[in-house]
């Protein structure tokens, strides 16, 4: 596909030469129609208004959090989220280690991701068998001691 400029022509530019030539000649000029009315329209100081009610609720709600907490008594957040913490570390103490022979069928990358959730260290440097010691409780590799 090719473009040939001859096949298009500036409409805009026809237009105001027919004004220009118009006026000229001292022939009487039209006006254009006037531009569409525009069908929604924003209330930009209304917008303005509703975020700045918003923003003054937000700080009045920060600052009855403080106000709890100076009187001793957490903001809910703060409980919600110790609960949370709460109820994580009971089910790790109540979680016992798995047994070798389940983690025999798992693949290395599997045993990787549990030893990151685990928290285990030097887990990237160790072998599949020793990512299943580690993972059992039987412990993996053991540094060194210096003396």
């Amino acid at each position: 596909m090719s473009w040939d400029p001859n096949e298009y022509h500036d409409t805009y530019q026809e237009r105001v030469l027919e004004l220009i030539e118009a006026k000229r000649t001292g022939a009487t000029v039209e006006k254009g129609e006037p531009p569409p009315k525009a069908t929604k329209v924003l209330d930009l100081m209304a917008a303005l208004q509703a975020s700045v009610e918003t923003a003054k609720s937000h700080r009045q709600q920060v600052g009855a959090e403080e106000e709890a907490s100076q009187r001793g008594r957490p903001p809910t957040h703060i409980k919600e989220a110790a609960e949370k913490r709460r109820t994580r570390t009971t089910k790790k103490t109540e979680e016992k280690p798995p047994k070798p022979s389940e983690l025999k069928e798992l693949s290395k990358t599997e045993l990787y991701q549990r030893a990151s959730d685990a928290n285990i260290p030097d887990r990237s440097s160790m072998s599949r068998d020793e990512l299943i010691k580690a993972l059992s409780g039987r412990g993996g590799r053991r540094k060194a001691k210096v003396s």
